[in-house]
């Protein structure tokens, strides 16, 4: 009722399959009409874990608006993606369990290889990925749930996702 009260929700996201919910996806769906959006290579895990109606992106990433944007990139398996909203001058990247600052370092899971349809244009701009914190989903009980970068630790995130890409 609260976010029904704010406007609702139009846009479910998956970053990964993981994070289907299936009954919760549903209700959500059944509640508020709005489709779960995910990678186009996660469908049939997707489609395994939730039955409500789905909004695919491809490679290329969604761009929804000017504050919010898909960004595929793939980890362990295909379909990962990292999600990045603009409010209030502020940037926000949620980056699942891909991505997570660990002991003053960087944690990439980065892997395109397992889908050899990828192109490396794709992932060219991942290096430069802007923003001011970083929301894990994996995050060490001793550490803070998010990360407020710096201008080191945005440095670090840049190099650690182009050390990836060279191995490409």
């Amino acid at each position: 009722d609260e976010i029904e009260k704010l406007g609702g929700i139009t846009k479910q996201f998956a970053a990964h399959h993981h994070d289907a919910r299936g009954e919760v996806n549903e209700a959500v769906y059944e509640r508020f009409g709005c489709e779960l959006v995910h990678h186009a290579s996660a469908r049939k895990q997707i489609r395994q874990r939730a039955k409500c109606p789905t909004e695919e992106f491809g490679d290329e990433g969604l761009q929804i608006g000017k504050d919010f944007e898909a960004i595929y990139f793939p980890g362990e398996g295909v379909g990962h993606s990292l999600f990045r909203w603009r409010s209030r001058g502020k940037s926000l990247l949620f980056t699942s369990h891909v991505v997570s600052f660990v002991n003053e370092d960087w944690d990439v899971d980065f892997n395109p290889d397992p889908d050899p349809s990828q192109r490396p244009e794709h992932f060219a701009k991942l290096p430069g990925l802007e923003a001011d914190y970083a929301l894990s989903g994996l995050t060490p009980e001793a550490d803070p749930d998010y990360h407020e970068f710096t201008d080191k630790t945005r440095k670090s995130l840049s190099k650690a996702i182009q050390a990836k890409l060279k191995t490409r």
